[in-house]
């Protein structure tokens, strides 16, 4: 047991000098040419750095005067036909709403109260009924709407 542990701390004591002996000695002057190579790195990567800055700044103002025209050529565009953004934005805004199904129009009292009737007439035929309603266009569209739904068919 004493034979291996003396082996032990032999090879141990082996290892610590020859790591030792191995390591290069790290001169003043490797390390100045270090410093100053990694001076020159960072020089240059600052100097790069201003230059992207520098991109990024023009880039900026130039999107910023594309934004401008941009807007300036809606603007005459709306002028063409007559309009102005804030009347094709309510344009816009009312279609969504109507093809989303929000919006809707109120059908006449006078038109509803003509269809009951003519419901609760027995002697009224299918193409009377028919008159009275195309006679009132948004109830037209509800029963063509209604006609065409999955629900029916």
């Amino acid at each position: 047991m004493n034979v291996m542990k003396t082996c032990a701390i032999v090879l141990a004591a082996l290892l610590v000098v020859g790591v030792s002996v191995a390591q290069e000695k790290y001169t003043k002057d490797q390390w100045q040419q270090d410093l100053n190579s990694y001076t020159t790195q960072r020089n240059d990567l600052n100097t790069k750095v201003k230059a992207v800055t520098d991109q990024i700044t023009t880039l900026t103002q130039q999107s910023s005067k594309l934004d401008e025209d941009w807007t300036k050529c809606i603007d005459d565009l709306y002028a063409l036909v007559g309009s102005n953004r804030q009347a094709a934005d309510a344009f816009r805004n009312a279609v969504i709403k109507a093809t989303v199904g929000e919006l809707s129009f109120p059908t006449s009292l006078d038109a509803g109260r003509r269809v009951l009737k003519a419901v609760e007439n027995p002697d009224l035929g299918m193409a009377a009924l028919a008159k009275i309603v195309v006679a009132e266009p948004l109830l037209a569209a509800k029963v063509i709407r209604l006609a065409n739904s999955v629900a029916l068919n």
